[in-house]
């Protein structure tokens, strides 16, 4: 994870803002080192990443061999990115696969008896179905965006449309992460969701960066209004760090974080590994033996 969050900053965030900065011989050189560690994050995350992703195909071929079969599949599928022709062709079928598996992950959390006893106040069952609306936003996320691949690949007209739904998604499951995740009011993620909520907002107001690098960063086109992103950006600082704070979430924040910074484009194996390791994390990973 910190290798990702690093390929995140120094290449996505960093650099995408060093061209709003003067040139001159102390930038360039300052740029040039922070592009060269991104460069090395990015694939020492990718290696990583993909390496989760192997072993949990290797290690579940018994006891999950669903979860088992399409982690294998996208590990062919990168492998034979290089290779193999019809580009589009391709995307959609590895999205698709990521997309089965966000599914399959979603679909037994939600499944999973609650622990503990029925609630009996209105704080409690919003406590109870806090992961419903997040559960669905992240999954339809990757299936929105499966689909926008294979109407790409059939040269259908609906990809845009669907590219958009997943936007909106993304920002309702950013929304509602505090929530889901149980989020309590510390002092640290009040200040790192302050700074990112004025981060957004400043940028959105004062600068036209910030459209260039939510959309090569995130995959973000920023068709809805701009205080949705502000709100997102704050609630989604908030439940990560929060969530990084604590033990016993600290696994889930964290396959949320990988989520976060892939983007929801899936445009490259890159963001398909990311994803896919950051589902394992969020979701709980695979059945446990003897279920």
């Amino acid at each position: 994870m910190p290798a990702a969050v690093a390929a995140f900053l120094l290449l996505n965030l960093l650099d995408r803002a060093g061209s709003a900065v003067p040139r001159g011989p102390i930038p360039d050189a300052l740029f040039l080192g922070s592009f060269v560690v991104g460069v090395v994050a990015y694939n020492a995350a990718f290696l990583l990443a993909a390496i989760v992703v192997a072993l949990t195909a290797w290690c579940t071929r018994r006891r999950d061999p669903v979860i088992a079969a399409l982690t294998l599949a996208v590990i062919l599928s990168v492998v034979v990115s290089p290779f193999a022709g019809g580009a589009s062709l391709q995307a959609a079928v590895r999205t698709s696969i990521v997309a089965g598996i966000v599914a399959t992950l979603a679909l037994r959390g939600l499944a999973a008896k609650p622990r503990g006893p029925r609630p009996t106040s209105p704080e409690g069952w919003a406590l109870r179905l806090a992961p419903w609306p997040f559960t669905a936003s992240v999954a339809g996320v990757y299936a929105l965006v499966a689909g926008a691949f294979i109407a790409t690949a059939a040269s259908a007209p609906a990809a845009p449309g669907l590219q958009g739904g997943a936007e909106l998604l993304a920002v309702v499951a950013a929304l509602v992460a505090p929530w889901a995740l149980a989020s309590r009011f510390r002092p640290v993620p009040l200040v790192t969701a302050a700074a990112a909520g004025l981060a957004v907002l400043v940028l959105g107001l004062r600068s036209a960066i910030l459209p260039l690098i939510a959309k090569w960063a995130v995959s973000l086109q920023l068709y809805l209004p701009l205080a949705a992103y502000v709100f997102g950006a704050t609630a989604l600082a908030y439940a990560l760090a929060d969530g990084l704070l604590r033990e016993r979430l600290r696994g889930r924040a964290a396959g949320f974080l990988l989520l976060a910074v892939a983007g929801i484009g899936m445009n490259s194996t890159y963001e398909v590994l990311l994803v896919t390791a950051g589902a394992l994390r969020l979701f709980g990973g695979v059945r446990k033996r003897g279920r």
